[in-house]
């Protein structure tokens, strides 16, 4: 029964996130892989904001209310898929005609492997301490209390920390815990395994429109095989992976979703392309408290790349489409944001220290903070190749560094990298602490992006495949 429950569980997010991407017109365009991809990002995310915002309206969050929702979104997709077959257009092909070679086969193992051992160990390895009583107490709390409101969630007296932290993976967990009628304990992690493989396959969807599908496939697996996705020690005490029931699998795959849907409506300014990425950002904003800070910088780095493009004789967007993304997000990132601030902050309030005399106090911490990230980006066991390919791609493809995706992803990477330098100049956590746990999640949370700032370098001047990303423009191609 735990099983069919799961199965039900992850099915319904799929059809959840694929309504969502023929809502907003941003199915047609994209491969079979991408599409998928992209739907099982989605789909946690929209059931569990449907769940947080169904709980502020006063609606219990109980058994009923769960089949009931997966009811409507099954429903919903029958209805919708319907409609589109009457005017159903030929799909993209996934792979240009190409047959399975042994090559693509055993890079698509090696993608393949990871998302499964990590879905495994979800299952059967319990959450970390930390995890515990950060996340999966948060989701036994709401599905038992069934209300987010519930007083257990900020007690003093409760072994619970960060109470102001965002309600995506356990809400996600509580759909689960639905389905089944009762609490399915670890086994509702299996919801981190979906932004693992969701995230892989929007990453090699977007590649395969700029190489072909043998590179692209195999950069998707250099992502999948980070550590952080699938890796457990003797005592789960691996911080941030999937096995340890951590949210930041979630957010940053969540990341990657954001800049790879912003790099598709930056190239070909496609409203649905734009709407997409509001939403990733909104979404991100719902799973970490760090999710706002990767808002503010893809806005940022979007403006530049926009600046770029405009020096170079491109129009600006049209204002009514910024100004809808911008009420897509909000309509998203806003419902939490004022729940948020009803809730204590009793561990650390990153806003009340980010002050001058702070920072002053903690400066020693900058050089002991320099080299450990030096030496966290070069650490295999837990990120695996990644920053090494991206240091290979900067050097070897230096003279791209201008194009129009490059600015981009470089502007979110750096400008993620220094509000995460900062946070850990004034934070109350020891340094030791910081180094050992917290580093480590912070650089897991870039790797998508370092992955696709990679791949766009190292990409050839190809044609894109049909109905995939724009083709690069020419000022940009002569950059």
């Amino acid at each position: 029964m735990d099983a069919l429950a799961l199965a039900a569980g992850l099915l319904t997010f799929l059809l959840c996130g694929d309504l969502l991407l023929r809502l907003l017109g941003a199915s047609e365009s994209r491969h079979a892989a991408g599409r998928v991809g992209l739907a099982l990002l989605l789909g946690p995310g929209a059931i569990a904001f449907a769940l947080f915002v169904l709980s502020l309206c006063g609606a219990p969050l109980c058994p009923a209310a769960m089949r009931g929702l997966a009811a409507l979104v099954w429903a919903g997709w029958a209805a919708r898929a319907c409609a589109s077959r009457r005017k159903m257009r030929p799909d993209v092909p996934a792979s240009g005609g190409r047959r399975l070679d042994l090559a693509f086969a055993a890079l698509l193992v090696l993608f393949l492997l990871p998302v499964l051992i990590g879905a495994a160990f979800a299952l059967v390895v319990p959450p970390f301490k930390d995890s515990l009583v950060t996340w999966s107490l948060k989701a036994l709390i709401i599905f038992q209390d069934g209300s987010v409101r519930s007083p257990d969630l900020v007690a003093e007296n409760r072994f619970l920390f960060h109470p102001n932290y965002p309600l995506l993976v356990p809400l996600a967990q509580v759909f689960l815990f639905g389905l089944r009628g009762e609490a399915l304990e670890h086994a509702a992690k299996i919801v981190l395994p979906l932004a693992h493989l969701g995230i892989g396959l929007a990453l090699f969807s977007f590649l395969r429109a700029r190489m072909s599908a043998r590179r692209a496939l195999a950069l998707a697996a250099l992502l999948s095989a980070t550590p952080h996705f699938y890796r457990t020690d003797d005592l789960y005490t691996f911080a941030g992976s999937t096995p340890s029931g951590y949210a930041d699998p979630m957010l940053a795959a969540l990341c990657g979703a954001a800049c790879l849907a912003t790099l598709e409506w930056l190239a070909g300014r496609r409203l649905a392309d734009l709407l997409l990425a509001a939403v990733f950002l909104g979404l991100a904003v719902f799973t970490k408290n760090e999710g706002a800070a990767l808002a503010v910088c893809v806005a940022v780095a979007a403006a530049g790349a926009l600046f770029l493009d405009r020096l170079r004789g491109r129009a600006l967007p049209r204002a009514r489409d910024v100004a809808l993304g911008l009420f897509a997000f909000a309509l998203v990132a806003l419902p939490w944001a004022a729940h948020r601030a009803t809730l204590p902050a009793r561990d650390e309030n990153y806003p009340e220290r980010a002050r001058l005399e702070v920072f002053d106090q903690h400066v020693w911490r900058v050089p002991t903070l320099a080299a450990a990230a030096v030496e966290e980006s070069v650490s295999w066991r837990r990120h695996g190749l990644l920053w090494p390919l991206l240091l290979c791609a900067l050097v070897l493809r230096r003279r791209r560094l201008l194009r129009r995706e490059s600015v981009f992803l470089l502007g979110v990477i750096a400008g993620m990298a220094a509000i995460y330098f900062a946070m850990f100049v004034v934070t109350p956590l020891r340094t030791v602490e910081l180094v050992r746990t917290a580093a480590p999640r912070v650089f897991f949370h870039l790797a998508a992006a370092v992955v696709l700032l990679a791949g766009c370098l190292l990409s050839g001047d190809e044609k894109n495949a049909a109905g995939g990303t724009p083709p690069v423009s020419p000022a940009d191609a002569s950059a």
